[in-house]
């Protein structure tokens, strides 16, 4: 069994994401290939901030469906990142974050 050291929690890891995935995650296959979730994102009630950065390669475009699928969502796209802008523009993700948490605390 593969240890710590010699990358054995990210084998494990891509096997399973193989396994439930397939071999590449923007072309699925296996159990998720034909999961949609769409439909659904109307049932969510809960506030929701849905975040994007431009240059994610899932698309913003993606990210601004679940936003117009989601009742009163808000949505907000990072222009200077790609995956992770809670990395690559960090205080302006935390201040955007910070606002939204408090909006929906006054309305509580």
């Amino acid at each position: 069994m593969a240890g710590l050291r010699d990358g054995g929690i990210q084998e494990s890891g891509q096997r399973r994401r193989k396994a439930l995935v397939g071999p590449n995650l923007f072309q699925p296959k296996a159990p998720f290939k034909d999961w949609d979730i769409e439909p659904r994102l109307g049932e969510i009630r809960a506030p929701t901030l849905v975040t994007a950065g431009a240059y994610d390669e899932v698309v913003p475009e993606v990210a601004r469906a679940v936003h117009r699928g989601i009742p009163r969502s808000r949505w907000l796209l990072f222009k200077q990142c790609s995956s992770m802008p809670y990395v690559e523009e960090a205080l302006r993700y935390r201040k955007v974050v910070s606002g939204f948490l408090q909006h929906v605390e006054k309305r509580l």
